[in-house]
């Protein structure tokens, strides 16, 4: 069987069949911009699922981690700038 996904390109997908009520992937190739995989029934239930790098997504994980780190520094430093700013007000008030 042939598919062709809907931005014209067979990267970056798996494919799925179900035999028996479960589903397991099958082998798949290029051919073209066509996803080519073989089918042993007439008829079959087909999931075609997009996948994304595993590395995508620990790099994407990495980074929000460090925004946040770097969120929590900056708000810990201005909370301590205007708690500092306040001492220094109360003492020069007497």
């Amino acid at each position: 069987m042939r598919y062709l996904s809907p931005n014209e390109t067979a990267a970056g997908y798996s494919v799925f069949v179900q035999e028996d009520g479960d589903w397991q992937k099958v082998t798949c190739s290029e051919f073209g911009s066509y996803l080519v995989f073989s089918a042993t029934a007439a008829e079959i239930d087909v999931a075609i699922v997009p996948v994304t790098s595993v590395w995508l997504q620990w790099a994407i994980l990495c980074a929000v981690m460090v925004a946040v780190f770097v969120l929590l520094i900056v708000l810990c430093k201005n909370h301590k700038k205007k708690r500092r700013q306040l001492l220094l007000q109360k003492t020069l008030k007497k």
